[in-house]
């Protein structure tokens, strides 16, 4: 081997020269045979060098674009590993501000659901308020009822169109402004206002049932024979808000509404009454009667045929039967129940004794 520097030169391999102590950058052998091999490697170790340059310039060109690709600084990579990137890797930071994010969620729909709860409060006025509507509304109207006993009809025209602003439904005070209409051009009508003023009044300040009722049929009774039963019924139909179930109420808005020849009408509140009392007698016979005026006489004979037991104390009932078998031309069985009615003490019509004894004598 042979030092480059001071040229000392040993058989031995070297690293270092013995000679001047300088670190050998390339060991060339002396023997003669290799001599021709030597400049090759001085020429292959010089390539050697030059690729390796190469390369790792290309690695360092790579490296720098990657970091500048990424937006990081040289230094960041000459962190410790055990030392991670707080941006990156703050695990606890990311789960408390999740955890804030929900809590202000959680929060915020907790606020919505009030908001909601209030707006449902506004929209429906707890009781204390409506009790303060209520009471308010009954003393509007019991001041109407004064102005109109006193006979002062414009102010208490204006009472019960105060009521009507905020409560349309208020069955009392809509009757009322219509039976003032009653009034205008009859003013002997104004007997049966006072009663319904006097019953109104007994209605809202809650007392006996039936004296109420007392005072709305008799103010309904006067209209009737003064024949307004469009008042009449106005009347019945204010007092079955007081008391839906009563038979007779039912009964008679029937036959009322029969007379103002609204059958359907009529049927409805006949069949509600003999739904509470199916026995009730002057639904019955009235309902039978309401078929045979609509031509349907085999449905008032099933009905009337019903009920033999009430049917044969009751004249009005044998009569109704004598009508349907007579339209019906069952001539005989006519006569027979009209002779039964009679027997009862029930006044038969005329006219329906003279067709029986006339077709009689026909046949």
């Amino acid at each position: 081997m042979k030092c480059l520097k001071c040229g000392y030169e040993s058989e031995r391999v070297f690293s270092s020269c013995p000679s001047c102590g300088g670190i050998a950058s390339e060991y060339i052998a002396v023997d003669k045979e290799l001599g021709g091999l030597q400049n090759k490697s001085s020429s292959h170790g010089k390539w050697h060098l030059f690729i390796v340059g190469a390369i790792g310039l290309s690695a360092i060109f790579v490296l720098l674009w990657f970091l500048f690709q990424n937006n990081k600084k040289p230094d960041d990579l000459m962190k410790p590993k055990s030392e991670p990137d707080v941006k990156s890797t703050n695990i606890g930071s990311v789960v408390s501000s999740s955890n804030h994010l929900t809590k202000r969620k959680s929060k915020q729909s907790g606020l919505d659901a009030q908001k909601a709860v209030s707006s449902t409060n506004q929209s429906e006025p707890p009781k204390t308020q409506q009790k303060v509507y209520k009471d308010k509304v009954k003393e509007t109207f019991l001041k109407g009822i004064q102005f109109g006993l006193e006979g002062d009809m414009d102010r208490a025209r204006e009472q019960f169109l105060t009521i009507m602003e905020t409560h349309p439904d208020y069955k009392p005070a809509v009757a009322a402004l219509e039976l003032l209409d009653s009034v205008i051009d009859h003013e002997e009508a104004q007997s049966a206002l006072s009663l319904y003023f006097q019953g109104a009044m007994l209605q809202t300040e809650n007392y006996s049932i039936a004296d109420t009722l007392t005072v709305y049929k008799e103010a309904a009774r006067i209209y009737k024979d003064m024949g307004m039963r469009k008042y009449a019924i106005t009347i019945l139909d204010t007092a079955l808000s007081v008391a839906p179930k009563d038979v007779q109420l039912l009964s008679s808005l029937g036959q009322l509404w029969a007379s103002e020849r609204a059958w359907e009408k009529a049927e409805e509140f006949f069949k509600a009454a003999l739904q509470k009392d199916p026995a009730n007698r002057e639904a019955t016979s009235r309902l039978a009667l309401l078929y045979g005026i609509q031509g349907r006489w085999d449905i008032a004979i099933s009905m009337l045929q019903k009920d033999t037991p009430l049917r044969a104390q009751d004249g009005e009932m044998n009569f109704y039967l004598a009508l349907a078998y007579y339209y019906t031309k069952q001539f005989a069985l006519s006569r027979q129940f009209a002779d039964r009615a009679m027997q009862l003490g029930y006044k038969v019509n005329p006219t329906l004794l003279a067709a029986l004894k006339s077709n009689q004598q026909l046949q």
